[in-house]
């Protein structure tokens, strides 16, 4: 079978960069594209919420703080793609 890694780089060669998720022109997506499918995917998943909902950044931030807990800021950080 493949393995995640060879999937992975897989898609990164494809698109030619570091990233698995771009627009259909190969390009990064924007932080605003990405926060708006979030929130229809939040909607059409039906899950309800007291209060306002949480955003893609707020939950982005929330595991960030958590892995940098659990494991370490440098893994944090290179999920966040902050090298």
């Amino acid at each position: 079978g493949i393995s995640m890694k060879e999937t992975l780089d897989k898609c990164k060669k494809i698109l030619g960069g570091e990233t698995i998720i771009a627009s259909t022109r190969r390009e990064p997506l924007s932080s605003g594209t990405v926060s708006r499918y979030f929130m229809r995917a939040r909607k059409a998943s039906g899950l309800s919420f007291e209060g306002d909902p949480p955003t893609f950044h707020e939950l982005r931030s929330l595991s960030a703080r958590l892995y940098e807990k659990q494991i370490s800021d440098k893994f944090a950080q290179h999920l966040l793609v902050h090298n």
